[in-house]
């Protein structure tokens, strides 16, 4: 793998380890007022009639999760990890990202400059 490649991945692993952990305590920890109120909400629509009410629900928590994500800002005074590592992967400069997200064009370039090689006479 190459020095940006490796750079991606270790971007990658950091994320998601973070991410991860961030998810599973928060799960842990959800207030049980919203526990209630989403069994509640799915015994409703059972009572009248629903057939996926469990879906119905799920569907509308999502939905209004969404709402509250496109809203959120994350306050990088506070967030020591993600301060650091950033939400995004920094960009790779000075690279060619065509080449970068084609396994195929490097695997043919690698040839051509084998090839380039072998026929200079510098071996491989």
């Amino acid at each position: 793998m190459n020095r940006n490649g490796r750079y991606t991945t270790a971007h990658n692993t950091a994320f998601t380890t973070y991410a991860d952990g961030e998810w599973a305590c928060a799960l842990t920890a959800i207030d049980p007022a919203l526990i209630r109120a989403f069994v509640l909400r799915i015994r409703s629509l059972e009572l009248n009639g629903s057939e996926s009410a469990y879906a119905t629900a799920a569907r509308e928590l999502a939905n209004s999760l969404g709402t509250m994500k496109a809203v959120h800002e994350f306050d990088m005074t506070q967030e020591p990890v993600l301060s650091v590592t950033g939400l995004y992967r920094p960009a790779l400069t000075g690279l060619d990202m065509k080449l970068y997200n084609s396994p195929a064009s490097r695997n043919k370039l690698a040839q051509a400059l084998t090839a380039k090689k072998a026929a200079n006479g510098t071996g491989v």
